[in-house]
């Protein structure tokens, strides 16, 4: 390039220039490396690695909370499991409430969680589907029938309209008390609430983190909730 035609009367000789292409580039790579850190100059350019980095963080967090989560419900599954199976020997009717209690309260927290709005995406429904699916919700209800969540019931285990676990305790004491065999039919073995609760949480703590996308408080899709509400309008209720 020679420094004639319109350029010649600009003051600017361009003639080292060579690639006018590169000396661009070169000029911008100067300017971000010197860029001081806290300066508040080029976060623009950096707002997509920005977004990214904190979302992968975000997703980090939210994960591993949520595994804490589910490995507490397992472990509550399976002390809930073994007290019910102990009914009439090592175990009493306070052991079992208190066993119950216990495992409510994990569920519950698990829920919570998942459903806090602080992440969404396919990670989400498919951690929420595996831990609702326990033969008490409406969407397990929907695959299993009515028949574990009504006995679970009467005996004082259900799923309350909010879609939390309550525990009656004296429901509980007396269905032990009375009916140890109809309690361990329903606490304990195949095809029970604390197994199947503990072989879906088993698979909810293997789904990856990149599937949860998080963007800061953002709300659980309506799609989402709407797949898991029955047909009342009551998340996990149950039919009676």
């Amino acid at each position: 390039m020679k420094g004639d035609g319109i350029m010649a009367g600009s003051g600017y000789n361009l003639n080292g220039i060579g690639n006018v292409g590169l000396y661009a580039s070169n000029l911008v790579r100067t300017y971000m490396n010197s860029v001081k850190p806290g300066s508040g100059i080029g976060k623009a350019d950096n707002s997509f690695a920005s977004v990214k980095s904190n979302t992968v963080r975000n997703n980090a967090a939210f994960t591993s909370q949520n595994v804490s989560n589910l490995q507490m419900l397992k472990a509550a599954a399976s002390a809930l499991n073994s007290t019910a199976r102990g009914l009439g020997s090592y175990a009493t009717e306070s052991e079992l409430v208190a066993a119950a209690q216990n495992f409510a309260s994990a569920y519950n927290k698990t829920i919570s969680h998942l459903t806090s709005g602080t992440a969404d995406g396919a990670g989400v429904e498919k951690a929420l589907n595996l831990v609702a699916d326990n033969r008490m919700t409406g969407l397990s209800i929907g695959n299993y029938g009515s028949y574990t969540a009504n006995r679970a019931a009467v005996m004082g285990v259900s799923i309350d309209q909010d879609g939390k676990m309550q525990v009656d305790a004296k429901k509980l004491t007396d269905a032990a008390q009375k009916s140890p065999a109809s309690v361990k039919s329903i606490l304990t073995g195949r095809g029970s609430i604390p197994e199947i609760v503990h072989e879906n949480a088993e698979q909810a703590m293997r789904i990856p983190a990149a599937t949860y996308t998080d963007f800061s408080k953002m709300q659980v899709s309506d799609s989402l909730i709407d797949a898991l509400l029955p047909n009342s309008g009551f998340l996990f209720d149950f039919a009676v």
